[in-house]
């Protein structure tokens, strides 16, 4: 709900790190490389080691969260400087994951043969051509594509908007930069590195701290010209998000609150000890 409310992650629900963290694995490793059995095994401490540290550390910070943004959109203090701390510790909290598991996706990376690096590179450039088809849209049904994206997602915590707030996020959908090339020079960017130390690490001229430091450092990758650009898309949607729970009718405020009770009962279902003897 953090991630949903602040209207900055692609996934929605309270442990929007930890499916990121899947996501981000299966992305760049088990979607393109067969693992033998010792891998899958590395692969699979590295994600639990994980999962263990979101579900005992997180999680209960998660609903403590969940209260304040409720008691905050109640009493109408969901300002700009709120989101934009929730958002930080978003960013804070998937950082301290992936450094977490990144020791262990290094001795698996360290692992992958000549072979199966090279299904690796033919999987990443599949990858971005399948990438450039999802993006080969007019700029017109971007828009109306991000309209309806983050309709969808406040929708989910407030119930429908207002006609007000609907008019609030035509004009968030207009104000974004569209990033043109610039993610895609990105990713191309971060894969085409990370070949690059794989490979100088079969022959001694890259360390295991390369590897390390490239995958919880995967922003150097991006230019200043993109950095710069997503630095504006967070900053126009932290000031929707704000604007949004300003305008919050007592209808919203009590769907907010459901489904915030709603997520806080799932969360204190999850049995963290069963996540450990996984």
């Amino acid at each position: 709900m953090v991630a949903a409310l602040s209207g900055l992650a692609a996934c929605s629900g309270v442990a929007v790190v930890y499916h990121r963290l899947d996501w981000w694995a299966e992305r760049y490793i088990d979607e393109f490389v067969e693992f033998n059995a010792a891998q899958e095994a590395q692969f699979q401490r590295a994600l639990n080691r994980v999962h263990v540290a979101h579900c005992r550390d997180d999680l209960p910070q998660y609903r403590t969260r969940l209260s304040e943004i409720v008691e905050r959109a109640r009493n109408g203090k969901v300002d700009r400087a709120y989101v934009a701390d929730l958002r930080a510790s978003l960013r804070s909290d998937l950082d301290r994951l992936l450094a977490l598991a990144a020791p262990e996706a290094v001795t698996l990376l360290e692992s992958l043969s000549t072979e199966q690096i090279a299904r690796l590179e033919k999987g990443f450039e599949q990858s971005n051509a399948d990438y450039l088809k999802r993006r080969a849209e007019s700029e017109e049904d971007a828009l109306k594509a991000r309209r309806r994206m983050m309709i969808k997602r406040l929708e989910y915590w407030l119930g429908n908007l207002t006609p007000a707030q609907v008019q609030r996020v035509e004009e968030w959908a207009t104000a974004l930069w569209a990033d043109g090339p610039l993610e895609l020079q990105t990713r191309q960017r971060w894969q085409g590195r990370l070949l690059e130390l794989l490979a100088a690490r079969k022959t001694g001229e890259a360390s295991r701290d390369d590897l390390y430091l490239w995958l919880v450092g995967f922003r150097d990758a991006r230019s200043a010209e993109y950095q710069a650009l997503r630095d504006h898309n967070e900053s126009v949607t932290i000031a929707l998000v704000a604007d949004i729970a300003a305008s919050l009718s007592q209808r919203q405020v009590t769907h907010l609150s459901n489904e915030a009770e709603r997520w806080q009962g799932r969360l204190a279902a999850i049995d963290c000890s069963r996540v450990e003897r996984s």
